[in-house]
Parts: structure tokens; C-alpha cells; sequence
């Protein structure tokens, strides 16, 4: 992601990056009902957490911004004019 964040800079992009959170009871349960992963999911699903927060930790706090799936609903959609910078 760090390259990616680097690379858009490079363009004269903006990067940013909206992460979901979502509890891990919420998501374990989830993923078995689905029947993905099996017995292993929980190792990968934390591998996964590890690798995504070192990515993070790469970036400016100001370029991601987290948030509850259970509250996207209450995010404001962002202004058009800012959408075009």
C-alpha cells in the first residue's frame, strides 16, 4: 500500500484509504456460516490483520481513516468539490 500511496503521490494523485472495521466474533461467525476457510481461518484473518496494520503503519494518519461497519451508515458523503481536487 505504501508503494501504491507513493505511486499516486508520483501522478499527482490523492491517496486515501478507508478502512472497515468489523469485530472478529462478528466476522469468525460470519465466515463459517459461509463456510470459507475452515479450521485455519482465524490464523489467516489475523495474518491478514498484521499485514494490514504494518501497511498503515507506513502511512500518514491523515491518508486513512477507519471506521465500524456498523457505522458507515453515519458517514457523510464527501462534498463534489472535493471529489475533483
Amino acid at each position: 500500500m505504501h508503494l501504491l500511496a507513493r505511486a499516486a503521490e508520483a501522478a499527482g494523485l490523492d491517496f486515501r484509504v478507508l478502512v472497515v472495521l468489523r469485530r472478529a466474533e462478528e466476522l469468525l461467525v460470519q465466515t463459517a456460516r459461509k463456510g470459507y476457510g475452515g479450521r485455519r481461518e482465524p490464523m489467516v484473518l489475523l495474518d491478514n490483520a498484521s499485514a494490514l496494520l504494518a501497511q498503515l503503519a507506513l502511512l500518514d494518519r491523515r491518508f486513512f481513516k477507519c471506521v465500524e461497519l456498523s457505522g458507515l451508515h453515519s458517514l457523510e458523503a464527501p462534498d463534489r468539490a472535493d471529489l475533483q481536487r
